[in-house]
């Protein structure tokens, strides 16, 4: 689904993940531990309006040639700019964060490009 020599992907990756990555105490951040075996990373250089339109679709291809392994979960430093950010999140953790967010900034006055809320 990535491969061939036609592709828009400069890079497809299958990053084992494991060890210490599965531990987490409330105290290791929001993120929590990543109990998945492994990430799926893809990337491809967008240098034209077409080849950005191929990227998007070979990664539509990927995502459902790996969908049956797939948990959904992403890893907030490598979400895409559609992405959703709380998919980066456990939900005691995101509970946590838009409780922290309506508590420090009422008026919403500190933005992100990630902004975090209620799923």
């Amino acid at each position: 689904a990535a491969g061939g020599p036609d592709s828009p992907l400069v890079v497809v990756q299958v990053r084992h993940l494991g060890g210490a990555l599965t531990r987490a105490t409330a105290a290791d951040g929001a993120a929590g531990a990543l109990t998945e075996p492994y990430q799926l990373f893809c990337l491809g250089v967008p240098v034209s309006p077409e080849v950005s339109y191929a990227i998007g679709q070979t990664f539509a291809e990927v995502r459902s040639a790996l969908s049956e392994h797939l948990t959904g979960r992403r890893a907030f430093n490598f979400l895409s700019d559609d992405d959703d950010p709380t998919s980066a999140f456990s939900t005691p953790a995101l509970e946590r964060l838009v409780a922290v967010k309506s508590e420090v900034d009422p008026r919403g006055t500190i933005r992100s490009n990630r902004p975090v809320s209620r799923p």
